[in-house]
């Protein structure tokens, strides 16, 4: 119930490029894909139906070019459709839209496997530290963050703490250090939906 009411929240739109640094078993990566998924195959059925009132009504064509045309239409529609096609739109936001990282190789693994189960999308998991820049996981680089960092831990890494503000170079609760990282993760104008304690 959480992860719908968040991952509504935040609407997620086709395009957009979403991470969750700290993904665990990939509950909310799992949700905001099948969220576009639907809003792509929506689309593309629209598109397909728009197509489809024009050629009827082209007084020009026959009624065997119609059909031919419509099943063009309908084919490409199809192909459109086909998240292995490497040029659909589905293609596009498992491959290149959707991120997480776990420092636990055990639940980055989890995560990994449960967005196969539900799809796709799993190229973009990572066992790594939520908290460092390795490859596509970096500052400034998406539009959505959706996450439920891990509370209660102490940061006192001094190798992490040395690239943020907020410690001032003494140990942190990881809930506040994750405030940050997120905020950095974030392009400008980007969303951020995280769930924290009362105390913070």
């Amino acid at each position: 119930t959480i992860v719908e009411f968040m991952v509504d929240m935040i609407a997620p739109q086709e395009n957009e490029i979403v991470c969750d640094p700290a993904c665990g078993s990939g509950g909310f990566l799992i949700r905001y894909f099948q969220k576009v998924s639907d809003k792509i195959l929506l689309r593309l059925e629209s598109d397909y139906q728009k197509q489809k009132q024009e050629i009827e009504k082209n007084t020009k064509l026959s009624k065997e070019q119609k059909n031919s045309q419509i099943f063009s239409a309908f084919k490409n529609t199809e192909k459109l459709s086909d998240i292995t096609n490497s040029h659909s739109p589905l293609w596009h936001l498992a491959n290149g839209c959707i991120f997480g990282t776990d420092a636990n190789e055990r639940m980055a693994r989890t995560s990994k496997m449960n967005m196969i189960m539900h799809g796709d999308g799993h190229g973009g998991i990572r066992h790594q530290n939520g908290f460092k820049n390795i490859d596509d996981i970096k500052e400034d680089a998406f539009n959505v963050i959706i996450t439920n960092p891990p509370f209660g831990s102490v940061v006192n890494d001094i190798s992490i703490l040395s690239n943020y503000t907020l410690p001032n170079k003494k140990p942190i609760r990881e809930e506040f250090l994750f405030i940050e990282r997120c905020l950095g993760l974030l392009k400008s104008g980007g969303r951020l939906a995280i769930v924290l304690p009362e105390s913070v």
